[in-house]
């Protein structure tokens, strides 16, 4: 619904192209995104987060690049020029201290790639504290004739080799992005959180859940990084993505999308407890004996789905158009 003149492109690994659902090819087609397959990256051993590195890389013939995760939603029209700027690299702060809290991570970093460490800091998104530049990469925006995303698959890639820079993963490639902003010669635009407003919360902490909706409330968010669905529950932006999924789907909206998933957990949850409540249980009765039996049966089956792809697939949809 938002900037129909974009080029949409939505990667996927070759390696995976196999497990696409027909109804996501489908959909593409009818909104008009141009469906791309890349080759697998050279991570060892793989890396998921890398994919986004390797669809960084790909060839595009647009002046600039936007880089948006998957779990993103664009809230509202707005001036893309804000984002694509000559000679620059559109970046928001992480929310928290995900990684690098301690700065000598950070000295270690810099240190094998011969840089020195930034002077200048950056205000986290979502706690009130500076950081040397961390950002989240769930948007990153770039000129495409530029090196940037070769130095952004260099500097993750090398990383994989220093055993003594902790915790690298999954974090990887965030701690190699400033590294390649600087390398590629292009500087940080540090960008407002609006453009990747981040929607996560504490689901067990109600205190936190209230804070963090009326957080995410306050802003205008014109790109959302919501994550899961269930996190735009509650929040100002829920009714209109329920309205695009209205327009565009046959889902009436989030809630309506996730039931099939959301049944699934809750009989998965279930059954797992109850099977690992009877295996606890020594003195079983025969009833007890039958039902451990049962539950056991239909634990092995739900495993089994979850990594059985041919079976996950025929779960999927044929359609999900209005």
């Amino acid at each position: 619904m938002h900037f129909p003149q974009a080029e949409v492109i939505a990667y996927c690994p070759e390696t995976k192209r196999h497990l696409v659902p027909a109804y996501i090819t489908e959909f593409y087609r009818h909104t008009g995104v141009d469906l791309r397959f890349m080759p697998a990256g050279e991570f060892q051993p793989y890396y998921k987060q890398g994919n986004k590195i390797v669809a960084a890389c790909q060839p595009r013939m647009s002046k600039h690049s936007i880089f948006l995760d998957t779990d993103i939603a664009i809230a509202r029209s707005f001036d893309i020029n804000l984002l694509a700027k000559a000679g620059q690299v559109g970046v928001v702060p992480e929310g928290k201290f995900t990684w690098g809290k301690d700065q000598t991570w950070w000295d270690r970093v810099y240190e094998k790639f011969d840089m020195p460490i930034p002077e200048k800091r950056v205000r986290l998104s979502r706690v009130p504290l500076p950081s040397i530049p961390y950002f989240n990469a769930g948007m990153v925006s770039f000129p495409s004739d530029s090196t940037f995303a070769a130095e952004w698959m260099a500097v993750a890639l090398a990383l994989d080799a220093y055993d003594d820079i902790p915790h690298r993963r999954p974090w990887q490639d965030q701690i190699a992005l400033p590294l390649a902003i600087q390398r590629s010669g292009l500087a940080a635009d540090v960008l407002d959180p609006i453009f990747n407003l981040s929607l996560t919360r504490n689901l067990n902490k109600p205190q936190e859940v209230e804070q963090e909706i009326r957080r995410a409330d306050r802003q205008d968010g014109h790109i959302l990084h919501f994550h899961q669905p269930h996190y735009l529950n509650g929040t100002r932006y829920a009714e209109d993505v329920d309205a695009t999924l209205r327009h565009f789907t046959r889902w009436d909206g989030v809630d309506a999308m996730m039931e099939k998933p959301r049944e699934r957990s809750a009989r998965a949850g279930h059954v797992f407890h109850q099977f690992h409540t009877l295996k606890n249980n020594k003195q079983r009765t025969a009833e007890e004996n039958e039902l451990f039996n049962k539950y056991r049966t239909e634990k092995d089956a739900i495993n089994i789905a979850r990594h059985n792809m041919d079976i996950w697939l025929k779960d999927q949809p044929t359609s999900i158009l209005r």
